[in-house]
């Protein structure tokens, strides 16, 4: 969003809520463009579902149902899996990223959550 639309839309915004602190609409302007920028990295070619990414990688783990996702080698597969769809959507699309973390970038972050996986299953002795 251009300068000119964010400050007319915070203007209106402080017109229709005119109680609060002054930084707190910024903020929520500010969350909804990262949300929006960050989103198309996440939606699959079906961009009618902004939540795909939440559906996908828990399909994921229902395919493992005694596996405690709870753990911190859970969290960091887990970690790891929101990264790989990431990727994989960037990569099914044939786009370029929203928020500037490419094909690469994001399949850098799977192999350090990889790594830390590694890590964690040696510490809790799997």
């Amino acid at each position: 969003m251009d300068d000119n639309k964010a400050d007319k839309l915070e203007r209106q915004l402080h017109k229709e809520f005119p109680h609060g602190h002054p930084d707190f609409i910024p903020m929520q302007i500010a969350k909804m463009e990262l949300h929006s920028r960050k989103n198309a990295d996440y939606t699959a070619s079906d961009s009618s579902n902004p939540l795909g990414n939440f559906y996908r990688v828990s399909k994921i783990k229902q395919l493992y149902p005694n596996a405690d996702w709870s753990t911190p080698l859970g969290t960091a597969l887990d970690y790891m899996m929101k990264q790989l769809d990431a990727g994989l959507t960037l990569w099914s699309n044939n786009k370029e990223s929203g928020t500037g973390e490419g094909i690469d970038s994001r399949f850098g972050d799977v192999s350090v959550y990889i790594d830390i996986a590694r890590i964690l299953s040696k510490e809790e002795k799997l």
